[in-house]
């Protein structure tokens, strides 16, 4: 909790680092981004623009210090609440940009009441910005909380309670703590007590002013209650009324109350306090000494005196005179020559005698010259002393006159330092020279600021030694003197980078002119933008601003920050996964890597092509080689290239039988020999493309010359494939083929031999085989051609179903004496026709029946005619059975004799 002080407290360091203007002190907070009504943590804020707040929200300060910088803003309450309210525990600094710098406003909205600040346990130290324009008290502090007023303005601010408000500027309440060190509380006023301060607490002023506040009833300026009450400094409580009748009253002291002159800052040069009382007498305790003339009566019928060390109000109007070293020079001297009663007194001008000045036996004269000359006639003696018998002396005092010497302090750029160049001048008796030396002083702060409090050392000040016992120099203890912000140049430092590369840390720059041992605050920035550019980007003045450095004056060129072009990063093409083989459909590559935005440019070599957007086409089998170059481009320095192979496979063919005919069927002959018309070619080509396929001929055969059913291969024989493109089918070529079992028909009359081989007569029981000369006709199935013979027969007389049977008789030739049989042809088939004995069928009417056939050409196609000899034309009885034997059937066949259906009869 806050503690009352015990004694004048001292200024924090914080002020003697700071004081209005805050250098040093972040705050990078942004107040206007702060939720309204929540607690401010503590740190630094500063404000962006003018900031309203929402209804009864306000910004509470319940622990640690909170630093306020108004930057020149205006901050308005918009209901009955305080702004600020700083809670036991919490300390709240507030500044403006710069040294008394009143800018920076804390009011609140038109009719709505509300302090500026409350105070209760806590403590504001005010350093700027102004509070004005409140429907109450600028602040308020109770509960032991501490205000402390080191700068800015508390100013027509009015507090109204129905005949009851008090405190229009400040109000310090309930042990509430008032200190006041410099600024100013003007134009208030309360319609009961204290129109500038009431104080029923502790009050301490040293500096700042108290002016032309007003009261309805008493304390235009401060009323004090009750509490203790410190003045001394520079402080001044003038030229405040009581606006019920319009009399000045100042510092109105109730019943008891009294002041405590500063024992830590003495009275000095322009302090200046009205006092009213409830009732005259004692308003000081006993270190009023010699302050009297620091005070007085807010009545022209009262007046200050100084009895024994203390201050009091007495009654009638202020003595006139002059008074020096406690000693009241009451009159004026203006006898110019005669007899000087005793007395004390001064001039009000230069004095010429006319005669001498008669000083007569037990009178005590004392003469205060107040900076002018008495001016002797003659020779004769100025003072003449008479002499008595006894040889008594009389004395006469000639003071020496006092002056008051006006001391200036030299502004000066800032240096880092307090000292100050201070000089004083002082006027005496015409004729007189006074020059001053030795005369040392010091800023009250280092920084910048305007009007700042010099603290003059005269400790060692003299005058011309001539002059020294004619005068007494009075010099000002304080004077005022600016802190300009010193000149200096900034140039920022060319620098680089490569493109994509993090920016230097810092921006580096030179400085000419500053400080030694300092440094500039805020960073330098650039222009915005990555990209390689003539020119490049201006590197900036960023925070490295006036406003970040209050003590210096900046005056700054740019840099140039340079952005070079950089190498590409890695740069691939992306593996084609699948497996390409020639013919496939054409696919399209990827690249990955690279930098920046240049086009990439495809190339291939080798067994395919590559459009610009990397799609391949293969040509051929074998290797591709393709590259993928990435430009270069305005931030990239080169181009970049990668190849990447490509294997194509040969395209597998295969084979296409569709003109390949097997005949898959063949009578017994003892070989494995298949027949089979047309040609083997292969399948699977790119369109367009020529293979080179051929062969000398084809193997075909029966894996297994027995009869049976077994597979037939086709093999071609000197295969060759000239396009290297392509692969050889490997697959086999088979068939599912059967030989059919016949039975040899052996005694056989007058079966001839053809070119010398052997013949022989086989046949089928049945019909499995289709004749070629027959297999692109109507009877084209074993099963049409059985079903023809049928129809035929069905037209004899006496035709049963039961009582028929089919051969497939076959003439065979042995190329090898007998041991494998070839089927007779059309070309090696007997002209003349052959006889072929046909067994009978078995059954009880077996009997053998021979057939006379013969082959006769009709026409050049090779249509043949089989013609039984027993033709129904010339048809005979068979003796021994009666039965007639016809067939008159007409069949084509090109390579082997004719198939009979005999027919038995009863």
């Amino acid at each position: 909790m806050a503690q009352p002080p015990s004694s004048e407290p001292e200024a924090p360091a914080l002020y003697d680092a700071a004081q209005q203007g805050g250098s040093g002190i972040d705050f990078s907070g942004d107040l206007n981004n702060y939720s309204f009504g929540a607690a401010l943590s503590e740190g630094g804020y500063h404000l962006t623009a003018n900031l309203t707040l929402d209804s009864y929200a306000n910004f509470t300060i319940s622990a640690g210090t909170v630093n306020i910088n108004l930057n020149g803003y205006t901050i308005t309450g918009a209901e009955d609440q305080s702004i600020f309210s700083v809670e036991d525990g919490g300390i709240l600094n507030l500044y403006n940009e710069n040294i008394e710098d009143t800018t920076g406003i804390l009011t609140h909205a038109s009719g709505k009441g509300g302090q500026a600040v409350y105070v209760s346990g806590g403590s504001f130290n005010m350093y700027g910005g102004t509070i004005t324009g409140n429907n109450s008290s600028g602040v308020y502090v109770e509960n032991t909380g501490i205000f402390t007023m080191y700068g800015g303005s508390i100013t027509a601010n009015t507090v109204i309670d129905d005949g009851y408000g008090k405190g229009g500027g400040v109000c310090a309440e309930r042990g509430g703590n008032f200190i006041m060190r410099g600024g100013s509380i003007t134009n208030n006023t309360a319609d009961d007590m204290g129109g500038g301060v009431y104080v029923d607490g502790s009050f301490a002023m040293t500096g700042g002013s108290i002016t032309d506040n007003a009261a309805l009833n008493n304390g235009g300026g401060v009323y004090v209650r009750s509490g203790a009450v410190t003045i001394g400094g520079t402080a001044q409580i003038t030229d405040n009324k009581n606006d019920g009748d319009g009399a000045a009253n100042n510092l109105y002291l109730a019943s008891g109350r009294k002041i405590t002159i500063s024992a830590t800052t003495a009275p000095t040069t322009g302090m200046s306090v009205g006092v009213s009382m409830q009732r005259n007498g004692v308003f000081t305790d006993e270190s009023g000494a010699g302050c009297s003339d620091y005070f007085t009566s807010d009545s022209t019928a009262h007046h200050v005196e100084e009895v024994n060390g203390v201050l009091s109000i007495a009654d009638g109007p202020a003595q006139t005179g002059h008074k020096h070293n406690n000693i009241l020079f009451d009159q004026e001297l203006t006898l110019t020559s005669g007899a000087v009663a005793a007395g004390n007194y001064y001039l009000e001008k230069d004095l010429t005698l006319e005669g001498g000045l008669d000083i007569t036996d037990g009178n005590t004269v004392s003469i205060c010259l107040n900076g002018h000359k008495i001016i002797g006639v003659d020779l004769s003696n100025v003072f003449n002393i008479d002499t008595l018998p006894t040889a008594k002396e009389q004395s006469y005092t000639i003071t020496p006159m006092a002056i008051t010497a006006t001391v200036t302090a030299v502004d000066k750029p800032y240096d880092g330092t307090d000292t100050a160049s201070v000089s004083a001048t002082a006027t005496g008796v015409t004729g007189d020279t006074i020059t001053i030396t030795g005369l040392t002083g010091k800023f009250a702060q280092k920084t910048v600021g305007n009007s700042i409090k010099v603290t003059v050392d005269s400790s060692k000040a003299a005058i011309d030694a001539a002059l020294q016992s004619s005068y007494t120099v009075t010099y000002s203890s304080t004077t005022n003197a600016s802190i300009t912000r010193r000149a200096v140049t900034v140039k920022a430092k060319p620098q680089s980078k490569n493109y994509k590369a993090a920016d230097p840390a810092t921006f580096d720059y030179d400085v000419e002119n500053i400080v030694k041992g300092e440094t500039l605050k805020g960073k330098l920035t650039r222009d915005a933008g990555e990209d390689v550019k003539v020119g490049g980007y201006a590197i900036t003045q960023g925070t490295l601003t006036n406003a970040n450095n209050p003590n210096y004056a900046i005056t700054f060129t740019n840099g140039t920050l340079t952005i070079t072009k950089t190498a590409q990063g890695e740069f691939k093409i992306v593996p084609h996964t699948e497996p390409v083989t020639y013919g496939d459909a054409p696919f399209t590559l990827a690249t990955t890597g690279g930098s920046g935005k240049g086009d990439i440019k495809w190339t291939a070599t080798g067994a395919g092509t590559v459009d610009e957007n990397g799609k391949i086409t293969v040509t051929g089998a074998g290797e591709i080689v393709i590259t993928a170059t990435k430009a270069a481009d305005v931030n990239h320095a080169e181009p970049v290239t990668v190849s990447y192979t490509i294997t194509v496979a040969k395209k597998a063919l295969t084979w296409d039988l569709s003109e390949l005919n097997v005949t898959t069927k063949k009578h017994y002959n003892g070989d494995t020999t298949a027949a089979y018309t047309g040609s083997l070619k292969v399948a699977g080509a790119v369109e367009g493309d020529d293979v080179g396929f051929g062969y000398t001929s084809l193997s075909v055969n029966y894996t297994d010359a027995a009869a049976g059913k077994h597979a037939i291969t086709v093999v071609p024989v000197g295969l060759t494939l000239t396009n290297g493109n392509y692969l050889q089918p490997t697959t086999a070529i088979t068939y599912d083929g059967e030989i059919v079992p016949v039975q040899e028909v052996p005694g056989q009359p007058n079966l001839p031999e053809i070119d010398g081989q052997k013949t022989r007569i086989v046949l089928e029981v049945g019909l499995s085989l289709t004749p070629d000369s027959l297999v692109n006709t109507q009877f084209n199935t074993p099963a049409i051609i059985t079903g023809e013979l049928l129809r035929v027969l069905t037209q004899n007389a006496g035709y049963t179903n039961d009582r028929t049977i089919t051969y497939d008789v076959i003439l065979q030739i042995s190329p090898d004496g007998g041991n494998t049989w070839e089927n007779a042809t059309m070309s090696n088939f007997p002209p003349e026709g052959i006889t072929v004995l046909i067994p009978y069928p078995a059954g009880h009417l077996h009997r053998a029946f021979t057939c006379d056939c013969r082959l006769e050409v009709h026409h050049p196609c090779g249509r043949q005619r089989l013609i039984n000899k027993h033709h129904p034309a010339n048809r005979r009885r068979v003796p021994d059975y009666g039965a007639d034997i016809c067939a008159d059937i007409q069949l084509y066949s090109n390579n082997r004799p004719w198939l009979l259906r005999h027919e038995k009869t009863q």
